[in-house]
């Protein structure tokens, strides 16, 4: 994977031909159509309504269920790259196929989604207010976040979806590209061990024999699990959501995330 990260404004420009309460908006990585290979890389979004409003709301749903929901009323169609396009394929857009594609996008991507939607809808500018944790000051502080900037690392293949890691003592493991339709795992992984570093390893592993089980991994040497996370990190797409905030009062530091999962981050103001 590159080092150098990329800003969102080179991979989330709205195309002026469609209508303004819609954007295509190029993907980190993209989704590959099994049967042809194809990369399907940009999304057609639609600004969210009252409806996705309602939905983000509403507790009784899981919060996956929602964002899992939400992405998929906001996505309307997967656009091919100009490779595959040049071959033939054509957007899709159909519910079965393009759900299933949405599905299949590295989980990162869900990112890539949410903050596409929310600049479509609200602009390039995420503002907050955020208290200062210094207890002799504690003012309250404006974060910003400029949407078209956050910076991106993208891995140096689009398309490659399993990759291999060897360990310092030479065995070597298959791992799997963790896509949106299996972050649900993930979390249920996660609660059911109250573990979520191991479960993080463990659900991206295939094709190992049975004696490699999740206290297997867990047991394994930090310096082996490092590896695997760094193999994990350098194949996978992510966006930074984090930044370093400055008291404008005492000076003192702390890391703010803009928490692209919460309901604030759609609404800009609150009746």
């Amino acid at each position: 994977m590159s080092e150098e990260k990329q800003s969102l404004n080179k991979i989330l420009d709205v195309e002026n031909e469609i209508p303004p309460t819609k954007g295509i908006y190029p993907l980190i990585t993209g989704y590959v159509e099994e049967s042809t290979g194809h990369l399907y890389d940009r999304i057609e979004v639609e600004e969210m309504s009252g409806v996705e409003e309602a939905l983000l709301i509403d507790k009784t749903i899981p919060l996956r269920e929602r964002l899992d929901t939400m992405m998929m009323n906001v996505v309307k169609a997967l656009h091919p790259s100009a490779e595959a396009k040049a071959k033939g394929a054509v957007p899709i857009s159909g519910d079965r196929e393009r759900a299933f594609g949405v599905q299949s996008l590295p989980s990162g991507e869900s990112v890539t989604i949410l903050v596409a939607s929310r600049r479509l809808g609200h602009g390039d500018t995420y503002e907050f207010k955020e208290k200062c944790p210094n207890r002799n000051c504690q003012k309250v502080n404006k974060v910003t976040f400029d949407l078209k900037n956050l910076p991106v690392r993208r891995p140096k293949s689009k398309t490659e979806r399993t990759f291999e890691v060897a360990i310092r003592s030479g065995q070597k493991f298959q791992f799997k590209v963790l896509t949106i339709g299996m972050d649900e795992q993930l979390e249920d992984l996660t609660k059911a061990t109250n573990d979520k570093f191991t479960a993080q390893i463990f659900v991206r592993m295939i094709g190992q024999s049975e004696d490699v089980n999740f206290e297997y991994v867990k047991h394994m040497k930090s310096a082996d699990r490092e590896l695997m996370r760094k193999a994990i990190r350098d194949h996978e797409p992510s966006i930074t959501t984090d930044t370093t905030v400055e008291c404008d009062s005492c000076g003192t530091e702390w890391t703010s995330d803009m928490e692209v999962f919460s309901k604030g981050f759609f609404f800009p103001t609150e009746i």
